[in-house]
């Protein structure tokens, strides 16, 4: 890149930051983000927490939905939040009511801005709102791998993962599942939510009966065939941050030469065999 070049980018940049409206965004941002910072905390985790998902978007969803919904558009009947048909227009904030953070609005005021850009921006402002993913089947059933909450789950939630996964299970298997499922809700466990889920699910895959046959190997399967599914894209930013280090043109040429080679072939990577002998060069 030349001089000229690089000149003529950083001087995008800086109109663009110079610009009225980037600065209004930028406002608002700061004034909303702060509502996330524990959910992405609790994303960040290592643990498991496919089966808690689901609750814990839904519980900061009613956060985010005071924020833009009108309040005498929820009846007083209406106890759940998450049922409002938030998307509709009728039932959302005026845009001078819509919350927007105090050091937004008061720049509004004082710098003069084009009244088409600031209905934009307010369009934007309800499109971030409502851009949450509130009915998510596969995490609504994921949370009867909850063993904490077992008693409140129904077995549709199983069928619903059997046919999501239909490889992890044998015909067999399959057909006790009903019958391992109805005897795990009466089950008396010792957990807590503060135990790894995963760990639970394995502790629970060698009980036992009393003629020594375990009593949850088709439903434990299953389980943790679904609490692998990661919840966020945390574990694969911080396998990129560990070979960060170490990955330099020629080893990521080498990745891609072997994928493209793998998809000539019609196989996915976790198909590919490899010698003893190259496994002991990678070491």
């Amino acid at each position: 890149m030349d001089h000229c070049t690089a000149g003529s980018q950083l001087q995008k940049v800086k109109e663009q930051f110079e610009n009225p409206y980037t600065k209004l965004y930028l406002l608002f941002l700061s004034s909303i983000l702060p509502l996330f910072n524990s959910l992405n905390v609790f994303l960040q985790q290592e643990t498991p927490v496919i089966h808690q998902l689901h609750s814990k978007l839904n519980s900061y969803f009613v956060d985010v939905i005071v924020q833009f919904v009108k309040a005498s558009s929820v009846s007083q009947s209406e106890k759940d939040l998450l049922l409002v048909k938030f998307a509709s227009i009728k039932l959302q904030k005026s845009d001078t009511e819509l919350v927007i953070g105090t050091k937004s609005r008061t720049y509004m005021k004082e710098v003069n801005l084009n009244d088409k850009r600031v209905k934009m921006f307010y369009a934007d402002v309800r499109s971030f709102y409502t851009r949450w993913p509130v009915k998510t089947k596969f995490l609504e059933h994921a949370e009867v791998a909850n063993v904490c909450k077992r008693e409140n789950r129904s077995f549709s939630s199983i069928e619903f993962l059997v046919y999501q996964f239909p490889k992890v299970l044998t015909q067999e298997e399959t057909e006790s599942l009903e019958t391992e499922f109805s005897r795990f809700q009466f089950e008396s466990f010792s957990f807590s939510n503060s135990d790894r889920i995963n760990e639970i699910w394995f502790e629970i895959s060698k009980i036992t009966d009393s003629s020594g046959m375990k009593m949850y190997p088709s439903l434990s399967k299953l389980m943790m065939t679904v609490i692998l599914i990661p919840h966020s894209n945390s574990p694969t930013e911080r396998i990129f941050s560990l070979f960060r280090a170490i990955m330099n043109t020629e080893l990521l040429s080498a990745l891609l030469v072997h994928k493209m080679q793998l998809i000539s072939k019609n196989k996915y990577c976790h198909q590919a065999t490899f010698t003893k002998q190259q496994l002991r060069d990678a070491k």
